[in-house]
């Protein structure tokens, strides 16, 4: 078959290939990380096409996949802020009399921050409402007071 031909899939194809990426989804990976595992699946133009094309019942089950997945990364979220990551470095120093080594070991703190942001950035654009920042405005403008001109009896 020409590089430039794609495949005819059936139905039930179509339907075990988007079960397949779903699950994987929900699992926490990305449709992009689903897809470079398993090379052997449609391009990633291709399974947009099927969910925009297969109604709302194929869009719920994509949205549904999104939903879990935001869960799970959510949860490695919060178990990456919860546990430190011990980490080695080695120093290797030169002195007259020979060389010395000195291996510490000590939190990733910097790595977790950047990991941590990361997935907060992510789920915050994924699901604004539940993962975004509340952002609650007031007026603080003074509200005008009303005046009140009687006449005078005579």
């Amino acid at each position: 078959m020409p590089a430039h031909t794609t495949p005819y899939y059936t139905p039930e194809e179509k339907r075990s290939i988007l079960d397949r990426i779903y699950f994987e989804m929900a699992l926490g990976k990305s449709m992009l990380q689903v897809l470079r595992e398993h090379p052997e699946l449609p391009a990633r133009a291709n399974i947009h096409e099927w969910i925009l094309n297969g109604g709302k019942e194929e869009q719920d089950k994509y949205g549904k996949a999104m939903e879990m997945r935001q869960e799970v990364l959510f949860d490695e979220l919060r178990e990456i802020a919860a546990n430190p990551h011990i980490m080695e470095s080695e120093t290797t120093t030169s002195a007259a009399d020979g060389t010395t080594v000195q291996t510490t070991r000590q939190d990733a703190l910097g790595h977790r921050k950047l990991l941590v942001d990361t997935l907060k950035w992510s789920l915050a654009r994924m699901n604004p409402r539940k993962y975004g920042d509340r952002v609650q405005t007031e007026d603080i403008t003074e509200k005008p007071k009303t005046l009140v001109i009687k006449q005078a009896k005579k």
